[in-house]
C-alpha cells in the first residue's frame, strides 16, 4: 500500500495529528487505542478478504482502531467534538468556516475505508442495519461534494482524508497530509 509521507498508515494506531483549514486548526485528539479481531468485528467478511488486504491489519492481525475527539480551534476559542456525533457542514459554535468545508465526521458509521465502497458490510456495533445503511449513504453523498474533507476517527492513522474513486469506480479514501503532534497511544496488552 503506497501512502504519501505524513499521512500515516491504516494498519497503525493514530498519532495526535493537526491541520489548518482556513483560519481554523483541527486536531484529532486521540485518547485511546484498540486492536480488534477482524473476524469478530466484521463477522460476514471471510478470512480471505483480510489475507488479500494485508495493509489493513496490524502486525498482529488486528484492526487498528483509534478513538478520540476532534478539537476545533479558532481565534483563541476551542471546541471538542465527540467523534461519534459529527457537525453540520460549515457551521460550528465558533462561526462559519470561510470555505464552508468543516470536516464531515464519519463517527461510528464507518470503521474501515473499504466500507465506503461496500456500505452493506455490517460491523459488530451495527444494531439497526437499515438505519446504518441510510446513514452511510448520506455520509457518502456529503463526502462526494467538491472539496469536502472527511474525519474518520477509526481509520487507523489516516483520520483526515477525502472520498475518491478506486480503479473499479467504488468510493475509497485518500488520506491528506497532516502534522503529527504526539505519537499514538500504546495499546496495553491484557
Amino acid at each position: 500500500m503506497n501512502v504519501a509521507p505524513g499521512t500515516g498508515q491504516l494498519c497503525e494506531q493514530s498519532a495526535v495529528r493537526t491541520m489548518n483549514l482556513d483560519d481554523i486548526q483541527l486536531t484529532y485528539a486521540v485518547d485511546g487505542a484498540m486492536g480488534l479481531n477482524p473476524q469478530v468485528f466484521f463477522p460476514h467478511l471471510p478470512a480471505e478478504y483480510w489475507a488479500g488486504h494485508p495493509g489493513t491489519l496490524t502486525e498482529h492481525g488486528q484492526i487498528a482502531m483509534s478513538v478520540g475527539g476532534l478539537l476545533v480551534e479558532r481565534g483563541g476559542r476551542r471546541l471538542l467534538i465527540d467523534a461519534g456525533l459529527g457537525a453540520q457542514r460549515g457551521q460550528t459554535p465558533l462561526g462559519t468556516v470561510n470555505s464552508g468545508a468543516l470536516p464531515q465526521t464519519l463517527g461510528d458509521a464507518f470503521h474501515i475505508p473499504a466500507q465506503l465502497g461496500h456500505p452493506e458490510w455490517p460491523s459488530l456495533p451495527d444494531i439497526d442495519g437499515n438505519a446504518v445503511l441510510a446513514a452511510r449513504r448520506t455520509l457518502t453523498q456529503e463526502l462526494e461534494r467538491p472539496d469536502t474533507l472527511g474525519f474518520a476517527c477509526h481509520f487507523g492513522d489516516q483520520a483526515f482524508g477525502r472520498l475518491t474513486r478506486t480503479r473499479t469506480g467504488l468510493p475509497g479514501w485518500e488520506p491528506v497530509l497532516v502534522t503529527p503532534l504526539m505519537p499514538a497511544p500504546r495499546q496495553l496488552d491484557s
